[in-house]
């Protein structure tokens, strides 16, 4: 063939990173030489242009860069589940190809014309994300897909449960919902047959372990898990006095032959009578939702927002402009209440702290009360320290606003 792509990005790579396709064509008996290639997201079509970067004496080289083509038609992803199965589906990404057409004359000043063979990309998967310099120089997707030892699409820290799998712990309310998601790579996994096994425990006792089959069929280039327990109550896994004595739940998927194919996730309950915390859920580098638990001082306020403009009335008389002192003054014409919230963590390590710090750079990120989320905005953070010879603890305070409330025009 004489158009050939040299290079293309890897089978998953996040959206709002560089997404380079490289191709050469010979250059014997050509002029006027370029590259015309066609954008393929998911049956939508986008056609460009290319010249020529650089030559030997065999061939010409080209490359594009369809980051900024791509990253519109990738949405957010769902934060409920998409069916009363618990199977998650975050959507926070599409399949995309190029084809790669040479064009060219076959003398200097004849016609040009597109060669109609093109060269085809392999699929590849772009998700929603944006990794900094260093970690997308050393993006493997491989280390998080499913599979054993393997990482869930976050950066917060786990430990090793015994001498291979890793386990993720995180402590929620019991009203709270979350996700865990992968990257599922078809041409490594067998998406068709995998389960998520949850155990669900009071204290070191077991109550009682439900296995979830997913969905036939490929899920596509994302997984995920979706938990919420009064779901799980709804859905009959779980009598009400059951999940009243469970105080954690660890969640595992396995293959069907029930091989362990994933890291283990331990929820912890925190049962606290008079509740005073909060949980936040936002949105990673990686297009993936994280959750965290502030366990105190959950402070409301509101914030009063009051338009304004001045008025200067009068009245002519025998040719002069008088103003009207009672008509005179500066006048509210719309008020805008907001609801505001502190939100204060336990003390953290150094790590944890760490990865927290990446929700004030989240673009999503919402106020979990069990199923319903609610969007919020972050307007300040701050942070306390306490340190002895040995280790370094830090505390965070979150504060966040509300969209407006209430709109009362005067």
């Amino acid at each position: 063939m004489a158009v050939s792509i040299t290079q293309q990005p890897a089978y998953a790579t996040p959206s709002d990173n560089p997404i380079i396709f490289q191709f050469k064509q010979t250059i014997s008996g050509k002029f006027n030489m370029s590259f015309v290639i066609e954008v393929i997201v998911e049956g939508s079509v986008g056609t460009y242009e290319v010249y020529p970067e650089d030559e030997d004496a065999t061939y010409t080289y080209g490359k594009i860069d369809v980051s900024n083509i791509v990253t519109p038609y990738i949405p957010t992803q769902n934060i409920k589940p998409i069916n009363s199965a618990t199977i998650f589906d975050p959507d926070g990404y599409r399949f995309i190809s190029v084809n790669v057409y040479e064009k060219y004359s076959t003398t200097l000043n004849g016609a040009v014309s597109v060669n109609p063979t093109p060269a085809t990309s392999s699929q590849i998967g772009v998700f929603k994300g944006k990794l900094s310099r260093n970690e997308f120089l050393n993006w493997d997707y491989t280390d998080y897909q499913k599979g054993l030892t393997k990482q869930l699409l976050t950066d917060r820290s786990y430990r090793l449960y015994g001498s291979t799998v890793n386990l993720y712990e995180q402590t929620i309310k019991k009203e709270d919902s979350l996700t865990y998601t992968w990257i599922d790579n078809t041409s490594i996994d067998t998406p068709a047959n995998y389960k998520v096994r949850y155990s669900y425990y009071n204290g070191a006792t077991i109550i009682k372990q439900t296995d979830e089959n997913f969905i036939t069929g490929n899920q596509g280039l994302l997984g995920s898990i979706y938990f919420n327990l009064d779901q799980h109550v709804s859905l009959g896994y779980l009598t009400n006095a059951e999940a009243t004595s469970c105080t954690s739940v660890l969640m595992v998927l396995l293959d069907a032959s029930n091989g362990t194919l994933s890291c283990l996730t331990w929820l912890y309950f925190d049962n606290t009578c008079f509740y005073n915390g909060a949980t936040l859920r936002f949105m990673n580098k990686y297009g993936a939702y994280d959750n965290y638990l502030f366990t105190y001082n959950k402070r409301y306020s509101a914030s009063v927002k009051s338009f304004e403009f001045e008025r200067s009335q009068g009245s002519w008389s025998n040719g002069v402009y008088s103003l009207s002192k009672a008509n005179t003054g500066r006048l509210s014409y719309l008020k805008q209440t907001t609801k505001k919230l502190q939100l204060i963590s336990d003390w953290l390590d150094e790590t944890t702290q760490n990865w927290l710090t990446q929700l004030y750079d989240s673009p999503a990120v919402y106020i979990n009360e069990g199923e319903e989320n609610e969007s919020v905005i972050i307007t300040n953070s701050s942070y306390q320290i306490k340190q002895d010879k040995h280790d370094e603890l830090f505390n965070e305070i979150v504060e966040i606003e509300f969209t407006p409330e209430n709109s009362i025009r005067l």
